[in-house]
């Protein structure tokens, strides 16, 4: 097997493995290739590998025919770098949600602040499974232009009472430091009805004939909460 082809962006190590290999069926084998843009912007290109049968082989290898790896990148001025930024740039404040109940989103914008363009992975929770994305950055692939934005909506349903923060965590290209957001919520206890009159109880007089007229009976509904 001879991977040919390639064009002088690209450099081949031809002392890999796969350089004349002769693989057994079912057997693999590892060519590298290296990027070397000499100009800037989008580029592909296609590596061809040459394959042949071995000596003696029959059958279904004799079907073969060459295959084409299509290979791309991108080009970059020198000095080129991508920026993170985050809106809001540290920290998510919740209001206090009651536990067993979703939050309404806190929306985060992403922003590449840089002059080249920013790829990320799907952000993460670093501590806390609390929380959950309802949106992510409508990106394919997830990648930023220079001065692109793209959002992030986030909630809570809380677990527990008390003090319930998490960390996003985002992982990209960017060397700027910052790239998590620390996120502050409280969980309540779920409210429960108490039912209450007053008065209390009520008694009328014995009689036989006349009829007493109704007492007022004042009923009222009181809901109490741990805040």
């Amino acid at each position: 097997m001879v991977p040919v082809g390639h064009r002088a962006t690209l450099r081949l190590r031809r002392r890999g493995p796969c350089i004349g290999a002769t693989l057994s069926p079912g057997g693999s084998c590892n060519v590298t290739v290296v990027f070397s843009p000499t100009i800037t912007g989008p580029q592909s290109f296609d590596l061809l590998f040459l394959l042949e049968l071995a000596s003696g082989s029959t059958g279904i290898g004799a079907n073969l025919s060459n295959a084409t790896l299509l290979i791309s990148g991108n080009g970059l001025a020198m000095g080129s770098v991508p920026g993170f930024s985050a809106s809001p740039p540290t920290n998510v404040v919740f209001a206090n949600q009651t536990v067993g109940t979703t939050s309404a989103a806190q929306t985060v914008t992403i922003t590449n602040t840089g002059n080249a363009p920013m790829i990320f992975t799907l952000p993460t929770f670093a501590t806390n499974s609390d929380y959950s994305l309802v949106d992510k950055c409508p990106l394919t692939p997830l990648a930023l232009g220079v001065g692109m934005s793209c959002t992030v909506d986030i909630t809570i349903t809380p677990t527990h009472v008390g003090v319930d923060n998490g960390v996003l965590q985002f992982t990209t290209n960017a060397s700027t430091a910052g790239q998590s957001l620390s996120l502050f919520g409280i969980g309540l206890a779920a409210t429960t009805p108490v039912f209450a009159s007053s008065p209390p109880s009520l008694t009328f007089p014995r009689s036989k004939s006349a009829r007493h007229p109704p007492r007022k009976r004042l009923l009222s509904r009181i809901q109490a909460a741990v805040l």
